[in-house]
């Protein structure tokens, strides 16, 4: 779940990959370069690229993080692959207009992307998808301590428009 996403930036759009460095906004104002994918607590383990937000806080690998080093990642969109008789087809869903921003947690020089349960609308594709974060909720997420009650985006419930914001294409594989 969320593997690839879509970074727009000033010389257009690119696809993120997992183990690449990327830009994060650390803090209001301040962009870093991290690693996606936080390194696994276990011997030759994978790079840990997501985490439920359900469980991030209180989890041994993502706790600290959640509570202290939170940050955005831009984004226009992000990719999931759907089984079909011929293969997989790469699926993209955006988030229509504006700037928008994933959620992530960050340690050591790397991030990881914070899931939820997926929107009605993508559940058919996958069950789960990352937490969105629209520019007005971006400083309060970036704050660190206890959430803000005004982030809108850490509830399971869907944002406001969100079903009209996100669309999909298909792109063979």
């Amino acid at each position: 779940m969320c593997g690839r996403y879509e970074l727009r930036g000033p010389l257009g759009e690119s696809e993120a990959f997992p183990g690449q460095l990327l830009p994060a906004l650390v803090a209001p104002g301040r962009v870093m370069t991290l690693r996606w994918g936080f390194a696994s607590l276990l011997p030759g383990g994978r790079p840990h690229i997501n985490a439920r937000i359900e469980s991030a806080a209180a989890s041994k690998t993502f706790g600290a993080s959640f509570a202290l080093s939170r940050c955005l990642l831009p984004a226009s969109a992000y990719f999931e692959w759907r089984k079909t008789a011929s293969g997989s087809v790469k699926t993209r869903a955006s988030f229509g207009e504006g700037e928008h921003f994933l959620a992530g947690l960050c340690q050591n020089g790397a991030f990881a992307i914070l899931t939820r349960e997926a929107a009605p609308e993508i559940q058919a594709l996958h069950g789960r998808m990352p937490v969105i974060v629209p520019t007005a909720a971006a400083e309060a997420w970036l704050l660190r301590g206890e959430l803000p009650a005004q982030v809108p985006t850490l509830s399971l419930e869907p944002l406001p428009g969100e079903s009209e914001q996100l669309g999909f294409f298909d792109e063979a594989f």
